[in-house]
Order: structure tokens, then sequence, then C-alpha cells
């Protein structure tokens, strides 16, 4: 009986000291748990971070793409104005083959008139003719410059045509469209056109900034419509969608709180229960009425001095 009693005592002590250990880790258990929450938690965090850098990143992105493609499409526009014009001085010229017998004075007044009925024509558009020796015969704009030598006016160059005076282009009687630097010195964009048939040269001129106000303005709906999807909607989306993202984080992270608030208590109200049962000697079990498993509490095993594993 005392062995029996000894061996009792030695199972009961071994169960107590499990206990223990089970009572002392069961903090830590929690506290790890809490740690990978913790740490899911910030990881979500960088996340959220990353994600707004590469938001704002593709936003920016967008604007230079938007920009640069913008700057293009003037340039393109710009270059379809140049050659509409060019075809506009072609025809003018045209004149000169139609009336070859016309006098000089006959001829531009034809010029003139045809320029004229074209009712829809900018504001700043005019036409002028300089004769072989690069002395204006016809300005519409300023008629008292007849007569003036325009021969040094610069060309500014184009893709096809080199930089030169405007006096070289009149000798060698080619076409230009492109920039233009008027006796005036106003940037302009202008379209020469030979009339081999007198020497002549024909010029159809814009200025330039009027041009490119022009332009700029047919396609405002576009650069209003590019600059409304990238610099409201855009941003707007992505705000919304980590303020969407913060706020399931802020619940996530409350609910794991309250889980971990609940473990705790859980694991304290397991802790008093064995406590009391060990004090008692009493236990408890229960059998599952589907699968037939039986659960025995640590008080009943240690009466039966059953290892808790």
């Amino acid at each position: 009986m005392i062995r029996r009693r000894s061996k009792r005592n030695g199972i009961g002590q071994d169960a107590c000291a499990r206990r223990f250990r089970s009572d002392l880790n069961a903090p830590l258990e929690a506290t790890s748990s809490w740690l990978s929450q913790q740490e899911s938690i910030d990881y979500q965090k960088k996340m959220r971070l990353v994600a707004l850098v590469l938001g704002v990143l593709s936003i920016v992105a967008a604007l230079s793409i938007g920009f640069g493609g913008f700057r293009l499409a003037v340039k393109s526009t710009e270059c379809h104005y140049q050659n509409f014009y060019l075809d506009k001085a072609r025809l003018l010229a045209e004149l000169a083959s139609l009336m070859p017998s016309a006098s000089h004075d006959s001829l531009l007044s034809n010029i003139e008139r045809a320029w004229r009925s074209d009712t829809i024509r900018p504001a700043d558009e005019y036409i002028c003719i300089v004769d072989k020796d690069s002395r204006l015969i016809l300005h519409t704009a300023n008629p008292h410059t007849v007569g003036n030598f325009a021969g040094e006016n610069l060309v500014l160059g184009n893709d096809r045509q080199q930089a030169c005076l405007l006096q070289n282009l009149v000798e060698n009687q080619e076409e230009y469209a492109g920039g233009y630097t008027s006796s005036a010195g106003q940037e302009q964009v202008v379209a020469f056109v030979p009339i081999p048939e007198r020497g002549w040269t024909l010029g159809l001129h814009r200025g330039r900034d009027a041009l490119s106000k022009e332009v700029r303005t047919n396609m405002q709906s576009l650069t209003i419509g590019f600059l409304l999807v990238c610099g409201v909607l855009m941003p707007s989306a992505l705000l919304l969608m980590l303020g969407i993202a913060s706020s399931s984080l802020g619940n996530q992270r409350r609910v794991q709180v309250a889980l971990a608030e609940v473990n705790q208590e859980l694991e304290r109200s397991n802790t008093f229960l064995n406590a009391a049962g060990r004090t008692a000697k009493v236990g408890g079990w229960e059998l599952d009425a589907e699968s037939l498993e039986l659960r025995w509490t640590e008080g009943t095993k240690r009466i039966h001095e059953v290892s808790d594993d």
C-alpha cells in the first residue's frame, strides 16, 4: 500500500509537473501567436505601402507618356497643317499655267482674288509673291512693303530642306513648308511654291503662335479627357482602394486582437478548472455519439493514472 501510494503520488507529481509546464507554455504559445499575427499585419502594411508607391509611379508614368504623346500629336498636326497650306499654295500657283498670256498685274490680281474667295481662312493668313530678284510684288497683309527686298529672310528648314535664305529658294525654284522668319521678325509657318512660268515664288503665311494655339484648341477635349483620367480618376481610384485596404486591415487587426484575448481567457479558464480539479480530485469526460470518440479531462486521467499523452 505504501508503494502503491508512493507510485500514485509519483504519478500525481509527474502529472502536476506536466501541467505546470503546460501552464507555463500556454502564455508563451499565446504570445507566439500574437507575434505571428503582428508580423502578418506589418507585412500587409508594407504591401500597402508598396502598392501606394507603384500606384503613384503608374500615374506619373501615364502622365509622362501622355505628355510626350501630346507633344508628338501637336507636332504631327502641325505637319498636316503645313501640308495643307502647301497644297493650297500649289492651287494658287496653278493659275499662272492657266493664264499664260495674262499680264503680271492681271495674274497677281487673279491670284489675290482666288485667295480672298476662301471665306473661312484664318484671320492671320496672308500671301505674298516675290519675283526672281526676291523683291515683293504682292503682299496682302502689308501692301506698302511691295518692292522691298525679302531675300535675306530666314527659312528655318525641315526634314527635306536645310536652313537657308529665301533668295536661295527663289533661285532654285524649290518648294518648302515649315518654319520661317518674316521681314518683321515674326516666327511663322509658311508654304513656298515656285511659279516657274514667271520666275516668281508664292508664299502662304501663318503666325506660328496662332497656328499652335489653333492646334491646341482642336485637341483641347482630348487633353481634358486625358487629364481627368490620369489626374483625377486614377488617383481617386488608388485612394479608394487604399482606404478599403486600410479599413480591411484595421478590421482584421481588431478581430485578431479580440481572438487573442478570447484565447487567453480560455487558457486562464482551463488553467483555473484544471487547478480546481486537482484540488477536488475530480474529473470529467464526454462521448461523441456519432464517432464514439471518448475524451477525458486531465483530472480523470490522473484519477485513472493515465498519461496525458
